[in-house]
């Protein structure tokens, strides 16, 4: 969940486009990027308004891809010598898959502590960005 938002936060979406897609005040936004505010420390209810607005833009930018679409990304993986690029094109197939994962299950699970569980799962494969 730290690393969705945490990528909403660096994206150059405006502070105020970002308070009027999800009511998160833009000072708050603003604190984060100049870093007078910590992420970690946010109440989950902040947290999770800009959580859902990050996961909404992936799944706009992803909707187009089929599970043969990343099937044949990671088959052509294999063929490629250069270990950087197969390991940057593997973290984005992660983040894709992770999305599509969620879209599945969120309507599937009604209790918000176990869909939250499943997402913190989902967020082991999209944790790459804190890898760098």
């Amino acid at each position: 969940m730290i690393a969705t938002v945490s990528k909403l936060i660096n994206s150059n979406i405006s502070a105020a486009e970002i308070y009027r897609q999800t009511g998160v005040v833009a000072t708050t936004i603003k604190k984060l990027r100049l870093g007078k505010q910590d992420i970690n420390t946010m109440k989950y209810y902040t947290l999770k308004k800009l959580y859902d607005y990050q996961v909404s833009l992936d799944e706009k930018e992803i909707d187009g891809d089929s599970y043969n679409d990343l099937q044949s990304v990671y088959e052509k993986l294999e063929e490629s010598d250069d270990y950087k690029e197969k390991y940057q094109e593997l973290l984005n197939l992660n983040t894709k898959v992770g999305i599509k994962f969620r879209k599945i299950i969120k309507p599937a699970i009604e209790d918000e502590r176990t869909l939250e569980d499943v997402n913190r799962y989902i967020d082991l494969l999209v944790t790459h960005e804190e890898l760098k």
